[in-house]
């Protein structure tokens, strides 16, 4: 979509328009700073900022999620050495719609990194946009129970 129509698309009614600030900074601004960079900054700019805003437990980081605007987190599945979310909600939805490679990289990066200091063990995340179905982004968080970090 051009951006002349994702603006449209964003101000055609007020369920949505209070996403346009996101998408416009993010999708917008972000991308043409960043270029083919963009995905491994924001994952890695998630992980910086997760380390400035800590959650205590799963239930902060997901509400910390709802609060940013960030979407609806879930956590699906956590095993020994994984956590498998989903990430949904009207936000996401949006930019699913409007965007050709849409990045959840940020959220994928920030939950990495709050489940490796709620834990104290190392902590990645991956999310494969092939995989975004019924606007639902699902992103895995492994790791490694033997790999303490230091605080």
């Amino acid at each position: 979509m051009d951006k002349e129509n994702v603006y449209k698309h964003f101000t055609k009614s007020k369920e949505i328009a209070k996403f346009w600030p996101q998408e416009f900074l993010r999708d917008d601004l972000l991308t043409e700073l960043l270029g083919d960079d963009i995905h491994d900054i924001l994952y890695w700019s998630g992980k910086r900022l997760a380390r400035k805003h800590p959650t205590n437990n799963v239930d902060s980081l997901i509400s910390f999620f709802n609060q940013t605007n960030l979407g609806t987190l879930k956590l699906k599945h956590q095993g020994k050495d994984r956590f498998e979310w989903t990430l949904s909600g009207s936000i996401v939805e949006e930019r699913i719609k409007i965007q050709k490679d849409p990045d959840f990289m940020f959220e994928t990066g920030f939950l990495a990194q709050s489940i490796e200091q709620q834990l104290g063990v190392v902590a990645e995340g991956a999310m494969n946009p092939k995989k975004i179905k019924k606007n639902v982004v699902p992103i895995l968080v492994q790791i490694d129970p033997k790999n303490k970090v230091s605080k």
